[in-house]
């Protein structure tokens, strides 16, 4: 097997590896890191099983490399104040947006326009009203108690212990810097709406904010290393921390999206490894990381089983089937390790190619009146034709490739496509 199967020029136009479980796509991922890594390119590995971690860790340390471990115990950085300096306060609402969409498996492309305009609207008043009151010391705790102390109708916003509460409080504040947005928002506007209305903008708010105010994730959006650009294994994986853990990766993997599409000059080759790919899919996040990011230098790589499941993880309706087969084919580099489901096989055969074949018959009818010219008694010869295309690789091929352990010397076997026609069956070991 050649030394490195992708280079990293290659892998900028994305990498993705399909396969049932159990059918190599991990051991695929690892030999593609540590790959990379030789290679001179920065990695991130985002962890969503427990053993992930440990792993990744090992790899990086065969290359000499030490990466950041972002576990529980580490201050990170707040991702509040990172866009409150920068002006950026809505992209940070639509980070909290996006990561809730993919966590409820809701669709907020299809969310009504008043409830889409009033979350975001609530979240960013109130995070540059809680900024004025606490200052650099803001944390998502301050937010969590903000909007679960608001008033959700008239009359108790006119209360005297409506504004004895952390978003009384918090609005007061404001109020005596000539700040008057804060209470203007959550003592009139969403109490106007009525107790329902205000209560689902209120409780959204509260649930994208509350994940983040609880150990461990409170500690670890905490401390100053805002620079996403380097080596990280994320260890707080997804099996252990649930929906926290989750949205924690998911925001972490946009925000480094974002570092890498605005660098200017030169710049290292920049990789993000992501298992189960299903788990941190956005459909036009990622879109637009992948079309963009190559001349950034950027490298996507994702794993997952099979289009019906990356189907069911962006709601499986008719617009979550586009979105996961744009997903599959912008990603131009494949792995394609065994597999048992037919849709996926078919997809994969028509990506690989067809031949297109011709066939010719002929003969001679002895029973046809024989021409005055046909001196020799032969006959007028009847000639047929036709064509047909056949896969280059058939799709009940991919059933036959292994996928590692004892019973196949521990040999994975994929296919290895690189755009076009090109591909090849490559193998690689498991030890």
């Amino acid at each position: 097997m050649r030394k490195h199967l992708i280079t990293p020029e290659q892998a900028c136009t994305g990498v993705l590896a399909t396969g049932r479980p159990g059918s190599g796509k991990t051991t695929f991922l690892k030999h593609l890191l540590e790959s990379l890594l030789r290679q001179g390119v920065t990695c991130q590995v985002y962890c969503v099983k427990p053993d992930a971690a440990k792993e990744a860790l090992e790899i990086f340390k065969r290359c000499r490399i030490k990466p950041t471990i972002v576990t529980p115990e580490t201050k990170l950085f707040n991702p509040l104040l990172y866009y409150i300096k920068r002006g950026r306060i809505h992209d940070l609402t639509k980070l909290h947006e996006d990561a809730e969409e993919i966590i409820t498996r809701s669709d907020s492309g299809r969310t009504e326009t008043f409830w889409k305009s009033n979350n975001a609207t609530t979240m960013a008043t109130t995070t540059q009203g809680a900024y004025q009151c606490y200052g650099k010391n803001i944390s998502y705790q301050h937010l969590r108690d903000i909007f679960i102390t608001a008033p959700r109708t008239t009359e108790e916003a006119k209360t005297d212990a409506a504004f004895n509460t952390p978003a009384g409080r918090m609005a007061n504040h404001c109020l005596a810097q000539g700040n008057d947005a804060p209470a203007q928002l959550l003592f009139k506007t969403l109490p106007s709406y009525g107790e329902k209305a205000a209560g689902a903008i209120l409780g959204f708010c509260l649930s994208t904010t509350s994940r983040f105010a609880e150990p461990p994730f409170n500690t670890l959006l905490s401390g100053s290393n805002d620079n996403l650009l380097q080596h990280m294994v994320f260890a707080t994986d997804i099996a252990r921390f649930g929906a926290a853990g989750q949205q924690f990766q998911l925001m972490m993997k946009w925000m480094s999206q974002d570092q890498v599409l605005a660098r200017t000059g030169r710049f290292p080759y920049f990789a993000q490894f992501n298992d189960e790919y299903h788990f941190l899919a956005h459909a036009m996040r990622d879109i637009n990381a992948v079309s963009l990011g190559r001349s950034q230098r950027y490298i996507h790589v994702g794993a997952y089983q099979n289009l019906l499941v990356f189907t069911s993880a962006f709601g499986g309706d008719a617009k979550a089937k586009t979105e996961a087969e744009a997903l599959f084919h912008l990603h131009v580099t494949k792995a394609m390790c065994n597999n048992n489901c037919t849709e996926t096989n078919e997809t994969c055969s028509k990506v690989l190619g067809m031949d297109r074949k011709y066939f010719f018959s002929g003969g001679i009818d002895p029973k046809q009146q024989l021409e005055w010219y046909d001196v020799f008694g032969v006959g007028r010869p009847q000639i047929n034709f036709s064509q047909q295309y056949h896969y280059r690789f058939e799709p009940h091929n991919f059933m036959r490739l292994r996928t590692g352990g004892r019973a196949n010397k521990y040999c994975v076997d994929f296919v290895l496509h690189r755009g076009a026609s090109n591909f090849t069956i490559e193998t690689i070991s498991q030890r």
